[in-house]
Parts: structure tokens; sequence; C-alpha cells
């Protein structure tokens, strides 16, 4: 017996826990502090690296005076940990992600999901990239009878965001289209809207030094960039027409909303004399979708992150938009959406993309976090 263990003595193993919330992990910790003491324990509860557990005091990383028990008490030890580890039923072990849903009403402050229409509508199962890790911030669009959808694909190979494309002729059953956008700097929110037949994008591109336009050269697939209209590290800038002057609401890091102005889409753009309008406001500062009119009222969506990113989107009117003055109000004493007990968006929504149908109905693209799994009914 002695023999054999002096024999397992010689190898080590090799454990690598990448779930720093997995029920694996604390196992490893409570274990190791058997084996390695409180310096073993730590290691291992920091699991973000291949932590070596060696069973040989001259080839262990620790000193044998710092290792506790009999040698057989270590080895046992050890062994029980594995097997434990490769014997236990996790229950849920699966990262919080963002994915894409829809919901519908008479106006965009109404709209819900519907019972027949289970979310999340679009998810990275449904891209063939396997290393995609979410999708995210929806912008919706109709050309032609035709629905489009437009959002950040997560590429988690490049660790860069890129603009994914899926169309619909329903609104719900989504096909994935491919990469429409791409850049080697990372790009999210893709507010895509049409002005005098062609369509643009702003894409989130502060990693790229600025907000950048760009142009459709052959919709939806193929983009081509237009100009850089003002740089700085801005984020998630959303446009909108009014008034013969075009707006763009952005958030300048951190949490400082602006607002810039032009008579021309391409500029050149003057910052509001009143920018920032808001400064480390968490509930209305970053924006979170598309500004829509509705009857006659300008409401912009904006990111609820009180409490942690991206948690709830809140709804405001802006009633007064000039040159020199601005000014908004809730639409809604409560967000317009939230988490809730549905496993896809338990941890949080923060974007809507709305649109109105020919029946003078709404339906909107919605992103939420949490666990991406739901029947859906095509």
């Amino acid at each position: 017996m002695g023999k054999m263990f002096k024999k397992i003595g010689l190898w080590c193993i090799v454990f690598r826990v990448r779930n720093k919330n997995a029920p694996l992990l604390r196992m490893a910790a409570i274990g190791s502090y058997f084996v390695f003491g409180k310096k073993g324990a730590q290691r291992a509860a920091e699991g973000t690296s291949p932590r070596l557990f060696c069973l040989h005091p001259r080839r262990c990383r620790f000193r044998s005076s710092s290792l506790r028990g009999s040698f057989l008490l270590r080895t046992l030890s050890i062994i029980l940990i594995v097997r434990q580890a490769e014997a236990q039923e996790v229950k849920d072990t699966r990262p919080h992600l963002w994915s894409i849903g829809i919901v519908e009403g008479a106006t965009p402050l109404s709209m819900r999901e519907l019972p027949g229409a289970p979310n999340p509508r679009l998810t990275t199962s449904d891209l063939p990239q396997p290393r995609s890790s979410f999708v995210a911030d929806p912008f919706l669009v109709r050309e032609h009878g035709v629905f489009y959808l437009f959002f950040e694909l997560f590429n988690a190979e490049s660790q860069r965001g890129e603009i994914g494309v899926a169309s619909s002729t329903d609104g719900y059953s989504w096909r994935y289209r491919g990469v429409g956008l791409k850049e080697a700097f990372h790009l999210s929110y893709p507010y895509v809207f049409k002005h005098k037949g062609n369509y643009y994008m702003i894409p989130e591109s502060r990693a790229g030094g600025g907000v950048r336009l760009y142009r459709a050269k052959n919709f939806p697939l193929i983009w081509e960039f237009d100009t850089a209209l003002f740089e700085g590290p801005y984020a998630d800038s959303s446009i909108v027409y009014r008034d013969n002057q075009w707006w763009i609401f952005s958030e300048l890091q951190a949490y400082k909303l602006t607002i810039w102005h032009s008579p021309r889409l391409q500029g050149p753009w003057r910052q509001h004399p009143m920018s920032p309008l808001y400064v480390d406001d968490r509930s209305r500062t970053r924006p979170g979708g598309r500004i829509v009119d509705i009857e006659g009222k300008l409401v912009r969506f904006s990111q609820d992150n009180v409490g942690g990113y991206g948690k709830r989107v809140r709804a405001f009117e802006i009633t007064e938009l000039t040159a020199t003055s601005f000014r908004e109000r809730p639409l809604a004493p409560d967000p317009l959406f939230q988490p809730t007990g549905n496993a896809w968006r338990f941890n949080g929504m923060h974007h809507v993309s709305p649109l109105q149908l020919d029946n003078g109905r709404w339906i909107a693209a919605v992103d939420g976090n949490g666990i991406p799994t739901a029947d859906r009914a095509e």
C-alpha cells in the first residue's frame, strides 16, 4: 500500500475552475484547506487560472512545512475532491447572458410580452458562430414588408462587438443573416435609421475615438463608413430629426448626458450649451434605445443603472428642445421594463426599439439579461 501511494505521489493533478460561482470551486477550496492549508484554499478559491496540486513534496509549489496531515491524508483528500467534483450534479452554472425579445402593445408605454410568443426570440444559439457570447442592443426597422433586426453580437474570440443582422416576416420568428459591420475596435448599439431613401447607422464606436456615421451600400448586410460626426468617449448615441435639426443624445464617460445638434446629418455638429444635462444620474444619463414620436410627443428611453448596469428602462417625454434650451419629464414613476422572475430577463433589461405597425399597434425589440432558455412557438 505504501509503495502505491508513493507512486501516486509522483503525479500532479491539474485542476482548473472557470466559474467562480460553481459549487465545484467551493468544494475545492474547502478540501484544499485541509490538504494545503490557508494559502492553498485561497489559491483554489481564486479559480482564475490552472492550479497545480502536487502530492510529491519536492515537486510541490508549497513547502512541505505548509502541508497539513499525513501523506495518506493528502492523497485521499485530493482523490475525494476530484471524484466528488466529477460526480456532482451542478444545478445551473450557465452565465447570465443578454438575449433579444419582442414585445407588443397599443402604445410604446403599454408593450408587453405576448402569451403565445415566449421570449427570448433571438439568442446565441440561433447564430452559426459558436464563439458569440451574447446578443444585445437590438434596433428594429421594416423595409418592403420585412422586419430587420440590427444588434450587437459579441465575438468571444476577438473580445469585440460586431453588428449582426437578422430578418423576419412576422417580427417573431427570426433568421440570422450574418455580420453587417465589424471594425478593428468594439462596436455595439447599432442605431439604424432612414434618411432621404438611404439607410444610415450610428453604432457605439467610442473605442474608435468618437461618434461615427455609416451608410448602407447594400442594405442590410453591407455598410461603409461615411463620416466622423464628433470625437470623444461617447456611448450609445441616439439620433432624431426634429424642427429642421438633427439631435444626438450621447453619454459621455461616465454618466454624463450630452446633446449635440446640426442642420445637416454629416455636420458640423455643435454641443448644446446645457450639456451635460445630467451628471452621475444613473437613472437617465445613458440612452436606452430609439427615440420615437408618439402622437406628436417626442419620447426618449434611458437605461436605469441604479443598483447595477443594465437593470431597467425608463421613458421620458422631451417637452422642450431648442438650440439653447431643453426640458423633459418622466412619463411614468415606474420603469417601463425591469427584471422579473422570467428566466431570460431576471437580472435586468436595458434597451427598447419601438416600431409602429400599419394597424397602429406598436412592436418593439428589447433585450434581457438572464438565462436565455425559452420553448419558442415558431
